[in-house]
């Protein structure tokens, strides 16, 4: 784990600095502290340093009594060399013992505009010599979006567009954050803004998966410090990981024929999908293989035979290069559509081999879904795991489990009444061709219910599988109670804000399995002609 505490003191000789920096190293223990704005140089500056902990530090002095920058850390397990140095900036690379090492800049960006610009254009300097992984935490003086602001004059377009291409420039993540919204006050609270936060790259996001950022309390300064800290991703308790239908397996060459001796089929076509799903965990393990360890082997393999045929070209060599290619593009196209897929962005169209952007998609729609803290019923936030589960289970409990007595301020209506002919219309069993229909229509790549399957094995198989899958369809609408072996959902929480505080910020959708959505879109459909008799004009 590594800590990173940034704090903005609004002046570091008050003696009430002290006081409340070490308050906060006690409950949090940084690894390394950030201080900007402490406003003292000098001698000045070098007696509060030698007092806050610490025994290795960098500065950027205070121009007069405005600005600084102060980092410091203790060397005996943490190594950190200056890269640049400037008055809004520290740049350092950091080596930890046993580990990679990354890159940590600390802002202190400037109240005047013009010399921001100066910063965004430093960061992207940064950005071009950095090839490690790059956190950048600190006060930048700037909000990106009209939610980070609250009071005062209107959001400025302009200066949060600034902001937005020096991110975007530099292929940086916000790190988001848990906790209170605004990092900034002024007198009485009028005016609060989030100008303190935590950028990484992907390379960062790909190193520290789990990365999390906290607004802590705000004291003495009028500023609200923050805690970035990365840590190991938490192992799942008394829960087996969950089987995912890959759609790059359908490219395999042996899948089908491994589909095709494996399926079972028959009457009881949910247990020959559970039959299967084990059957192709087992052949992912030993057939499939993983991507990325394929992926390096082929370019290792094609830069050696690349060497080999500039040096001695033969005919089999240069026949296993062209093999060799054909083998990686095909790789790399299975690698894109499998970030595709975590990524679920489905709004791009596959082909363009663009797998770091999918990449990104996925590790910040994993930061965002993680849910770190959450405020309880008195106001007091909640971090552990086992008691935000307790927090989210007793809300849902207390939710769904309320009493409400509807029909009593009903009063008797004359209701529409379908007659026999329109009835029996929704009294029959659908025909085969109307489950594939109903399956062809679906997105193949949709989020999947608990069995792990998608649309798209029903659909690019389902000359194997689609009898049997229809045939037990059509008996679910024969014999309804045979849903039950269907409707067997995953409830995933979907934040109705961004960086929600409280569970009721949160709605609850449920998973389905495939199945259960070819059948309520069969009775959806036979609906549809019906609702115009059902629903007056002047109703909703």
């Amino acid at each position: 784990m590594v800590k990173v505490f940034s704090w903005n003191c609004r002046g570091a000789k008050d003696p009430k600095f002290l006081s409340t920096f070490k308050l906060y190293v006690v409950n949090h223990k940084p690894d390394i502290v950030c201080i900007v704005e402490p406003r003292i140089s000098g001698d000045d500056a070098l007696n509060v340093i030698k007092q806050m902990g610490y025994d290795t530090w960098k500065v950027s002095d205070a121009v007069g009594f405005s600005g600084g920058i102060w980092v410091l850390w203790n060397n005996s397990y943490l190594q950190m060399e200056e890269l640049d140095k400037h008055k809004q900036f520290l740049n350092l690379k950091c080596s930890m013992a046993n580990k990679d090492s990354f890159q940590l800049t600390a802002v202190y960006a400037s109240p005047n505009e013009h010399e921001r610009g100066q910063l965004w254009e430093a960061m992207r300097g940064m950005e071009r010599r950095n090839n490690l992984p790059w956190l950048i935490t600190g006060d930048f003086n700037s909000i990106s979006r009209s939610w980070e602001k609250q009071g005062g004059a209107g959001f400025c377009f302009a200066k949060a567009r600034a902001f937005n291409s020096c991110i975007e420039d530099c292929g940086l993540i916000d790190l988001g954050f848990s906790g209170p919204k605004f990092t900034w006050f002024t007198k009485g609270s009028r005016i609060k803004e989030r100008l303190d936060r935590s950028l990484c790259n992907i390379d960062w996001q790909q190193q520290f998966p789990m990365t999390t950022t906290l607004h802590l309390p705000k004291l003495k300064s009028d500023r609200r410090p923050i805690l970035t800290y990365t840590s190991e991703e938490p192992q799942q308790k008394n829960l087996v990981r969950r089987f995912h239908f890959f759609a790059s397996w359908l490219s395999h060459d042996n899948f089908f024929p491994f589909l095709e001796s494996c399926w079972k089929g028959g009457s009881d076509f949910p247990s020959a999908l559970q039959s299967i799903s084990e059957a192709l965990q087992k052949w992912n393990k030993e057939v499939y293989g993983n991507i990325f360890r394929r992926k390096k082997q082929l370019l290792n393999e094609l830069k050696s035979l690349e060497m080999l045929n500039e040096r001695r070209p033969s005919r089999s060599s240069l026949a296993r290069e062209q093999e060799v290619r054909v083998s990686l593009e095909h790789t790399l196209w299975e690698e894109e559509l499998l970030w595709t897929q975590k990524a679920r962005a489905n709004w791009v169209l596959r082909g363009d081999m663009n797998t770091r952007f999918f990449h990104n998609s996925f590790l910040s729609r994993r930061r965002r879904n993680k849910i770190t803290t959450l405020k309880d019923d008195q106001g007091n936030w909640v971090v552990d795991e086992d008691s935000l589960q307790k927090l989210a289970r007793e809300y849902f409990l207390t939710l769904f489990s309320k009493d409400s007595d509807v029909l009593s301020c009903c009063v008797p209506v004359d209701f529409p009444v379908l007659d026999n002919s329109l009835l029996n219309k929704l009294n029959q069993t659908p025909s085969c061709e109307e489950v594939r229909a109903t399956v062809m229509a679906m997105n193949g790549l949709k989020a999947p219910g608990k069995d792990g399957f998608q649309a798209i094995f029903y659909q690019k198989c389902w000359t194997l599988i689609g009898a049997d899958f229809s045939r037990f369809i059509c008996s679910c609408f024969v014999s309804p109670s045979k849903i039950q072996s269907l409707n067997e959902t995953l409830l995933t929480l979907i934040p109705k804000v961004e960086n929600p505080t409280s569970m009721n910020q949160f709605r609850p959708i449920s998973l389905c399995n495939v199945g259960y959505k070819v059948v309520t879109k069969i009775l959806a459909n036979w609906l549809k002609p019906l609702m115009p008799t059902l629903v007056k004009n002047n109703q909703s």
